[in-house]
């Protein structure tokens, strides 16, 4: 009988370890598979107010995930693999300074950048194919922005009440615009249209038009 019961207690045991060892195979794979899954989005806030993104795909909204540490953040990161950042993404994130975008975006939305009052540095990456209505309104530290020989299309009012805007490059790939992409801004001097589309600007007394021939 003690010959039955320690084999029945081996048994028990090396069920256990069996099954402990399975669910650990199981949940790596679920976590491996999570991770890679197509729009899955990580972020981490550092002690320094860096906010950073990871993941591949769509950014979707991230002010409401973090409402409450908005204030202390001073740069954001988007990380590589990161296609799209979708409407309204960093709407009034006060404090943020610098942003930083991947070689793989290639649409910014509508409002993404709005009301980033202390933004004054930010590269658009020769990859982005479009910017969005709205896209870096009321930015108004914003004191030069470059555009890329690859963004196509630009929004209503993506530069619109830039208060420090004081050039804007567009690109030559440029094939459409809204009127007013750089509406309100008082501090700009200079407009490099090396599009061959008219270019209208809101200088507060009328519609300017400027053409490259």
């Amino acid at each position: 009988s003690f010959h039955a019961f320690w084999n029945g207690d081996i048994m028990k045991k090396s069920i256990l370890i069996f099954l402990c060892l399975l669910f650990g195979v199981c949940l790596t794979l679920n976590i491996k598979q999570t991770a890679n899954a197509k729009g899955y989005i990580r972020y981490n806030l550092s002690e320094d107010g860096v906010l950073s993104f990871y993941g591949k795909g769509e950014l979707k909204r991230a002010d409401y995930l973090l409402s409450i540490e908005k204030d202390c953040i001073k740069k954001i990161v988007i990380g590589e693999g990161i296609t799209s950042l979708r409407k309204n993404s960093f709407t009034y994130f006060p404090n943020a300074k610098k942003v930083i975008l991947p070689s793989s975006l290639k649409k910014i939305g509508e409002n993404v950048f709005s009301n980033m009052s202390a933004l004054e540095t930010i590269k658009v990456p020769d990859s982005v194919i479009s910017i969005g209505k709205g896209a870096f309104s009321d930015c108004d530290l914003l004191k030069k922005l470059v555009l890329p020989d690859s963004v196509t299309s630009i929004g209503k009012g993506a530069f619109s009440d830039c208060d420090s805007l004081k050039k804007l490059v567009l690109p030559a790939s440029l094939k459409s615009w809204k009127k007013g992409i750089a509406q309100n801004c008082s501090s700009l001097s200079k407009v490099v249209n090396r599009s061959k589309v008219s270019f209208h600007l809101d200088d507060c007394r009328g519609w300017r038009i400027w053409k490259v021939n």
